[in-house]
């Protein structure tokens, strides 16, 4: 239903393509928690790949893929994900949420990760 309204939207010219964009990433961002909260992990990471493809700035969709890519151990896509938001879109938010991923590491380990990332 909500998508279906932003379709509307964008056609009539009620929204801009980038608040299109935004307002999709939101709720891909809400439904990849969903899923994630019921362990449906692929569709999670779907979905929030889908949010942080459409709106890359967007602190929600980082954080909910990055928490998905910890809990199902994918630490390189994990790195990629930290290292082009870092470049592209640096906040300091993310990079804290994404430290606090690596807390079970040696930390010689979380010092390379950290410094090849940042």
């Amino acid at each position: 239903l909500y998508t279906d309204i932003l379709q509307t939207a964008r056609a009539r010219h009620a929204i801009s393509r980038q608040e299109h964009l935004y307002y999709q990433a939101a709720a891909h961002t809400q439904q990849a928690a969903t899923l994630r909260q019921s362990g449906a992990y692929d569709g999670a990471i779907a979905l929030a790949r889908d949010a942080v493809r459409k709106a890359p700035y967007f602190l929600p969709a980082l954080l909910e893929l990055a928490q998905l890519f910890a809990l199902t151990s994918q630490t390189r896509a994990l790195e990629r994900l930290v290292a082009r938001s870092a470049r592209d879109h640096p906040h300091p938010d993310f990079a804290d949420h994404v430290i606090e991923q690596f807390r079970q590491d040696s930390p010689t380990v979380q010092y390379r990760r950290m410094k090849r990332l940042f």
